[in-house]
């Protein structure tokens, strides 16, 4: 490997091996041929190992072959213990996937036996968080970006062509991603430090795109290289986490794994040999969303991928030692997956994300490996064989068993989560998540839930009470008295789901008055008589108070500058009796409907009034905290009206109050 790509990496110089091993080799009487057992799927620092056929001394070696080559990597003599081997490995072995060989003999008569597995060396390179190889970021080329929406019920492709010709086709399968998602393919003009020569790349985005199904990157360049000299390689758009993957082990079409948004790039010049391409440690710290495990796997798998293309194996053979060493190494993986990052995605929302990129990589990894019996994504072909190898090693129903059903669980407390936090601690910042999550499980082919449902947490309260006072100073054929008034209403406001993309939050009920009370007289003169004319309040009707919009922080249909409302208060009205004494004055008396609070508010709130013919008004609302979104008061406000003084007191307050929903 060349360049950047061995950041990290302590230079291994191997001796040129001697054909003459020195070793004292002691076959046991009637023992049978000399035979090595396999070693584990991952080895860290060292491992035993079990040997038949002989005792003493063997000298022992790493290799990507089964046959002992130059540069191989030599453990030493190792003496025989008990029919076992206790092995070594230096800090400096190049991380990679070995045959172990044991030799005795000397010159001409040496006589080699290797393991029938391979062993994944350096498994200190897969562990959870470790930063990946780190490079200058790629450039692009935005004017050959082509954008497409997600066809999720039939699948389908984006495709792109970069400006050297070389052209890129995604091929998602159907209920790969969630519907309607704009996904861009934007090609690469070079990739700094990278191995090797660019022959193609492209980004796809967004990155925080995942597709939960089958879905693969073609790329196709002017001038394939042979398979013994192509990598794949995958980055984010930092030039973050940049390691090997898988190339479907066949000579057309160039197939790579695609389960998130990241860089996929196509290297020609470069031998993987035996996987030693596996992801090497950096300074600094891994990027987000690049996941636990998958960065070694992927590279691991992507050297045994190449090695079995430029060998002719066949993938699909469960016998081979290709077909072998990926099933050891695809079962380690899933036990990561499965006992490190499954348990704590239950807990929390950024875990859950990880194991869900995690599960959907190890599927399209492993498929692109082995096989799962899919040779049409799409409506391309991309796979020459049928090879059913996933299918061989885990079942028939492998990938819902294995992935859909973990990720449906992991979804599931994920949006029971999300709504408890936000109905509990009145975190509304949880609502996206709800919603997130709720596409993502019908994605997965869980029943869907009802909008109501998913919105549960985005309920609210309005509660107003506005108490307008009139104080009338009296004077000739003036009223002299008091009205008070005092209107409230109490309003359930919840998103409007049907026929809307846009959940505007409305709602409505019967405003009412909490007080109606108030007297005034006149003093008039008729006939020479003194009269007493009076307006004595008798009840008050409500109106239908309506919420028109509202928006709150962090919430649906959110907006910048905090939290408003637009009400309409309707026109309540109060009965008033107005008589006259003595009777002579005024011999029938009448009951009539007035609006003396509407009156007031219209009054008082003109430059609320957002529209005249609806009588509308919009408050910009004081943020509030805990249950209380916010609030806006007119305490204690003075005013004038004719000959009368006026005091308002409001309050209109927006409470967090959600409803109750159904757990997945």
């Amino acid at each position: 490997m060349r360049g950047a790509y061995q950041m990290g990496l302590h230079r291994h110089v191997v001796r040129a091996l001697a054909l003459a091993v020195a070793c004292t080799l002691v076959f046991a009487a009637g023992a049978s041929a000399l035979s090595v057992g396999n070693p584990p799927s991952k080895a860290k620092t060292g491992f035993t190992i079990a040997v038949r056929g002989a005792h003493g001394t063997v000298a022992v070696y790493l290799s990507p072959k089964r046959k002992l080559a130059r540069g191989d990597v030599a453990l030493g003599r190792v003496r025989i213990a008990h029919g076992k081997l206790k092995l070594k490995i230096a800090r400096n072995v190049k991380a990679g996937s070995y045959y172990v060989i044991l030799c005795t003999g000397k010159r001409r008569h040496l006589h080699c036996v290797a393991s029938r597995r391979r062993t994944l060396v350096s498994a200190t390179r897969i562990v959870a968080g470790e930063a990946l190889a780190i490079g200058p970021p790629p450039t692009t080329d935005a004017a050959a970006a082509v954008s497409g929406a997600i066809n999720s019920a039939q699948g389908g492709v984006i495709t792109a062509t970069g400006p050297e010709g070389t052209h890129f086709t995604l091929a998602y399968a159907p209920h790969a991603a969630q519907q309607g998602t704009q996904v861009t393919l934007t090609p690469i003009t070079s990739l700094p430090g990278a191995p090797g020569k660019l022959l193609g790349g492209v980004e796809i985005t967004p990155q925080s795109v995942l597709f939960a199904r089958d879905t693969y990157i073609v790329i196709t360049p002017r001038v394939a290289p042979s398979v013994r000299e192509r990598e794949g390689l995958t980055f984010e758009a930092s030039g973050h986490g940049r390691h090997a993957i898988p190339i479907v082990p066949q000579s057309a079409p160039i197939v790579m794994p695609v389960a998130r948004g990241a860089g996929y790039a196509l290297m020609s010049g470069v031998n993987i040999a035996g996987a030693a391409s596996i992801a090497h440690a950096a300074s600094g710290s891994s990027e987000p969303g690049s996941g636990a495990y998958a960065g070694g796997y992927q590279s691991a798998l992507a050297g045994l991928a190449q090695e079995a293309a430029a060998g002719g194996e066949d993938p699909g053979d469960p016998h081979s030692a290709y077909f072998k060493s990926v099933e050891s190494l695809m079962k380690e993986w899933y036990a990561d997956i499965s006992g490190n990052l499954i348990p704590p995605g239950e807990q929390g929302d950024e875990a859950a994300e990880t194991a869900l990129q995690e599960l959907f990589t190890w599927a399209r990894t492993g498929a692109t490996a082995v096989g799962d019996s899919r040779s049409n994504v799409g409506g391309q072909k991309l796979f020459s064989h049928e090879w059913a190898g996933m299918s061989d090693i885990f079942g028939a129903n492998w990938e819902d068993a294995m992935v859909i059903q973990p990720a449906i669980k992991l979804v599931g407390k994920a949006y029971d989560r999300a709504q408890e936090q936000c109905a509990n601690e009145h975190d509304l910042t949880k609502i996206e998540k709800v919603l997130s999550w709720a596409r993502t499980d019908a994605l997965l082919g869980h029943p869907e839930i009802a909008l109501e449902q998913i919105l549960a947490c985005e309920h609210f309260t309005v509660k107003f009470d506005s108490k307008m006072t009139d104080i009338f100073s009296g004077g000739e054929g003036a009223p002299n008295g008091k009205w008070a008034n005092d209107y409230t209403a109490s309003v359930r406001v919840a998103p409007k789901v049907e026929n809307t993309a846009t959940f505007p939050l409305l709602g409505e009920a019967g405003g009412k008055y909490s007080e109606t009370s108030g007297r005034t007289e006149t003093i008039t003169h008729k006939n020479n008589k003194e009269c007493i004319n009076e307006s004595i309040e008798q009840s008050g009707a409500g109106a239908t108070f309506n919420v028109d919009a509202m928006t709150v922080p962090n919430g649906v249909g959110a907006a910048g500058g905090g939290a408003s409302i637009t009400l309409n208060p309707g026109m309540p009205t109060e009965k008033v009796l107005t008589q006259a004494t003595p009777s002579e004055c005024d011999p029938f008396p009448l009951e009539v409907p007035e609006f003396s609070w509407f009156a007031d508010w219209v009054a008082e709130h003109k430059p609320a009034l957002i529209s005249q013919q609806s009588f509308e008004y919009m408050f910009a609302l004081t943020a509030g905290s805990g249950a209380e979104i916010g609030s806006i008061e007119f305490i204690d406000v003075p005013f004038s009206k004719g000959n009368a003084t006026g005091k308002e007191d409001t309050t209109i307050k927006v409470m967090h109050s959600p409803a109750s929903f159904n757990h997945l």
